[in-house]
């Protein structure tokens, strides 16, 4: 269910670009591969699979480490096929929230700042860092309770599965 506390349209971002870490993953003790890696959650795929029916292309950008890069679950889960990209701040070496690390989506995926939106979890490493970019931005926060320093505009989300419907049109949406 989505609880956002704003109608902020979202109809002109083309490009979504998603944190990895407590984001798309299924963060579990019991969830991690053989290397330890988390998969990405069935859920986060499938809205995955409606953005891009939506019209919206996609990437990843999140903070990792060499030894747990995040090229593997991705490909278990078959998204790699839908992403313009994977930026992986173990490669690019910069992590979020440094601002390189948004003009770096910036550059690399070629849209306006204000045509992108970064989904994450983090209030302090995902979505202040993407709105000093001049991106949009999405906080998927599982508890329910948005931050009292988030700004008026930013939509809020239990969970990715309910990101699609910030995009269709009010009258369509499902949550």
């Amino acid at each position: 269910m989505t609880f956002s506390r704003t109608r902020a349209p979202l109809s002109d971002v083309w490009h979504i670009c998603f944190d990895v870490g407590g984001t798309i993953d299924l963060r579990s003790p019991t969830a991690t591969d053989d290397e330890g890696l988390y998969p990405i959650d069935p859920d986060a795929v499938t809205a995955m699979h409606r953005l891009t029916q939506l019209g919206r292309s996609l990437s990843v950008a999140s903070n990792t480490e060499a030894d747990r890069p995040r090229d593997k679950p991705l490909a278990a889960a078959g998204v790699t096929p839908l992403l313009m990209g994977v930026l992986q701040s173990h490669q690019l070496g910069i992590k979020k929230p440094d601002p390189r690390f948004f003009a770096k989506i910036i550059t690399t995926f070629g849209y306006l700042p204000q045509h992108i939106c970064y989904v994450g979890n983090r209030l302090d490493k995902d979505v202040l860092p993407a709105l000093q970019a001049r991106m949009r931005a999405v906080l998927v926060a599982p508890a329910g309770v948005a931050p009292a320093t988030l700004p008026p505009d930013v939509p809020v989300i239990r969970h990715v599965r309910h990101l699609p419907d910030l995009f269709l049109p009010p009258q369509v949406r499902t949550s």
